[in-house]
């Protein structure tokens, strides 16, 4: 539009009466606001040249080439180091793309990794607050990053956990062994259970079901094979709770030293209602009495006076019969014989036998 309107007003200058060979003039007088429209009008590429040059004084101006890496910087300040934007070396110090961190060196136990990854828990890599690292929790590491510990409110399945409340609360459904609580496990949780012997036993006045049922002793030996404690004072403090035949040995013989002298032992709560040991034999008979204590209390007193016991326990014929009994211990206790005094075996204010084995049914 520009051009077409430029060439029509020059044609029109050209016409006028007075043109000649030389510059038109103007009869109507100069228009600055025309002649600055025919000097700037027309493309904005380089003028056509008429032999004169620019005389305004402006300085030409170039435009600036950005260079890779930095800001361009027209003030005479520092530059600033940026990413490259391309993937770069992790632990040179400089963030590139693909990196979350990159502190310029490779230690991976402060917080930002030899893979340029800011540290956290499951990266593989110990860092201060963990104790271990395995990416996934183990047998021995928690997903927290901890080790594996029962009672830490974290329920580790791969480490045998069913449960872990975060308390060492036996009774309250999760236990301080960090499983569900179930019938059978020992530990009697209220409101839920009546009774929890530990064992499957269903007539042993503890069903099955954790309730307390009839004590029906089931004629087999009782399990009680734990020598759980003793207070006797002779030569030999073997175990005689473990079998049930006669044995004379300082592995299997409790030997006696003294009236009040015991051995107590220990098992899973079972029905019973008969106990019989086997004693020390030799040619003259001098046996004693023992008292027979179930969970602490006297259930019975067994004597072997005039007897010989070195058969089985059970079926030896030294034994005591009492009402049926739930027991988890069995004491044998050592009392007055009346077999003390000058011209008896037993001359010395002493019990002269020995119990080689023990056996409850």
């Amino acid at each position: 539009m520009r051009s077409w309107l430029s060439c029509s007003l020059s044609l029109a200058l050209a016409s006028l009466p007075g043109c000649g060979g030389g510059e038109a003039s103007n009869p109507f007088g100069t228009n600055p606001t025309a002649t600055a429209a025919m000097t700037t009008s027309g493309s904005t590429g380089p003028a056509a040249s008429s032999g004169s040059t620019d005389t305004s004084g402006a300085a030409p101006t170039t435009e600036a080439t950005p260079t890779t890496g930095t800001s361009a910087d027209t003030t005479g300040m520092t530059t600033t180091p940026v990413t490259t934007g391309v993937p770069g070396s992790c632990g040179d110090g400089v963030l590139d793309r693909g990196e979350e961190c990159d502190d310029g060196n490779t230690d991976d136990a402060d917080a930002c990794t030899s893979l340029c990854t800011t540290a956290r828990c499951g990266d593989g890599f110990v860092q201060a607050g963990e104790t271990c690292d395995e990416v996934v929790a183990t047998a021995s590491c928690d997903g927290d990053c901890t080790a594996v510990q029962c009672g830490d409110g974290l329920t580790n399945t791969v480490a045998g956990e069913d449960c872990d409340d975060g308390n060492t609360v036996d009774d309250d459904g999760c236990s301080n062994a960090c499983t569900g609580a179930k019938c059978g496990d020992g530990v009697v949780q209220p409101g839920v259970e009546a009774c929890d012997d530990g064992n499957m036993v269903d007539d042993d006045g503890c069903s099955n079901a954790c309730q307390i049922g009839p004590c029906a002793p089931s004629g087999q030996r009782a399990p009680f094979d734990t020598l759980a404690s003793f207070t006797t004072t002779g030569d030999w403090k073997g175990n005689p709770c473990d079998n049930d035949e006669y044995t004379h040995g300082p592995g299997d013989t409790q030997c006696f030293g003294g009236i009040g002298e015991s051995f107590v032992c220990s098992g899973p709560s079972t029905c019973v209602s008969h106990v019989g040991i086997t004693t020390y034999w030799s040619e003259q008979i001098c046996q004693g009495v023992w008292e027979v204590l179930c969970d602490g209390t006297v259930v019975a007193q067994l004597s072997t006076m005039n007897k010989v016991c070195n058969t089985s326990a059970m079926n030896g014929g030294c034994s005591v019969a009492f009402p049926q009994q739930i027991c988890s211990t069995l004491e044998l206790r050592a009392v007055e014989d009346g077999m003390f005094g000058a011209g008896s075996c037993c001359a010395n204010a002493v019990p002269d036998s020995s119990i080689g084995s023990v056996s409850a049914w």
